[in-house]
């Protein structure tokens, strides 16, 4: 790792992002700004030490671009909010600035939401999440069930 770069320092990786008010029943959204990378599928991040998603698909980028991905309310809370951004691989190297979690027009109504799909070669990328009241909890593929945890 390149020590003077201004991202060797994990500590400056943590988002602190307070809601004064929150509702399991609404759509939260996360917005950041990003250099280094241009979309919500380069990056890796944890939500209060959700499981890490994300970095699979890198997609360079130089300068700033703003990133909004929705996010599964079940993983946030009221107060403090700790949003972790991390590489994948070593030499992974971006910059995340202005990080927030806005509220939106309720559409939850949909037992789940894909925020991304990626087609690449032989490998599907998809990235979303269930409602956490829809029942859902496996996926099959290809005949293959997976539980959802």
């Amino acid at each position: 790792m390149d020590f003077n770069r201004r991202d060797a320092n994990a500590s400056d990786n943590i988002f602190d992002v307070k809601l004064a008010a929150f509702d399991p029943d609404k759509s939260y959204i996360l917005t950041y700004e990003i250099d280094g990378y241009s979309n919500v599928n380069s990056v890796t991040r944890s939500i209060n030490g959700s499981y890490a998603m994300g970095g699979y698909i890198k997609s360079k980028n130089s300068g700033w671009t703003e990133v909004c991905e929705s996010i599964d309310p079940s993983i946030l809370k009221k107060g403090d909010n700790k949003i972790l951004f991390n590489a994948f691989n070593k030499g992974d190297y971006y910059t995340i600035k202005n990080v927030q979690i806005k509220e939106k027009q309720n559409d939850l109504s949909s037992p789940y939401k894909i925020i991304s799909k990626i087609y690449n070669d032989k490998i599907i990328y998809i990235r979303g999440f269930v409602n956490s009241r829809s029942g859902i909890q496996s996926l099959d593929i290809q005949g293959e069930t997976i539980d959802l945890q």
